[in-house]
C-alpha cells in the first residue's frame, strides 16, 4: 500500500469511483498482512465487507544462503547461483512461492528453472505486475492444478 504501485492503485480506484460512484471494488490478496487497513484504503466505504478464509495452512519459510558468501557478488545475479539449492525444495513441497526483488530476476528464475527441469513446464508460473493481459489470461487457462 505504501509502494508506488499501491498508491497508483489507490488513485486509479478513486478516479474510477468519480466516473461511476456505484462502482463495486474487490481486492484479492494471498500475501497482504494488514487486511483491514488495505480494505479501508481500497474501498473508502464503511459499509464494505472483508471476506477472509479461515483455512489454516502450515507455512514453512526457508531462506537459502550460499555456502560461501565471499564468493558471491552482493549485486547482480547472486540468486540464480542458488538454483541447485532451490530446485529440490520445489519438488519437496506442494506449493512454493519464490520471491525475487526485481521483475528481471523473476523472469530469469522462471527460464532457468524450466531449463534445469523441463518437467516443471505447466507446473510453475511466473507472476509480476507487468505481465501482459494476454499472458495472464493464458496462464489462467494452463494453470488449472489445484494448489
Amino acid at each position: 500500500m505504501s509502494s508506488k504501485r499501491g498508491v497508483m492503485i489507490e488513485l486509479a480506484v478513486a478516479h474510477l469511483k468519480t466516473i461511476n460512484p456505484s462502482l463495486k471494488v474487490w481486492g484479492i490478496s494471498a500475501t497482504i498482512g494488514n487486511l483491514l487497513q488495505a480494505k479501508d484504503i481500497l474501498t473508502r466505504d464503511s459499509q464494505s465487507v472483508l471476506i477472509q478464509s479461515k483455512q489454516q495452512k502450515k507455512i514453512e519459510l526457508h531462506t537459502i544462503y550460499p555456502d560461501e558468501v565471499e564468493k558471491y557478488p552482493w549485486s547482480g545475479h547472486l540468486g540464480i547461483r542458488l538454483l541447485p539449492k532451490v530446485l529440490p525444495l520445489l519438488h519437496q513441497y506442494t506449493t512454493t512461492l519464490l520471491f525475487t526483488n526485481t521483475r528481471s530476476q523473476a523472469e530469469i528464475w522462471y527460464q532457468r528453472l524450466l531449463e534445469a527441469d523441463p518437467e516443471l513446464a505447466g507446473q510453475i508460473a511466473l507472476h509480476h505486475g507487468s505481465l501482459s493481459e494476454e499472458l495472464r489470461l493464458w496462464l489462467k487457462t494452463v494453470c488449472t492444478k489445484d494448489f
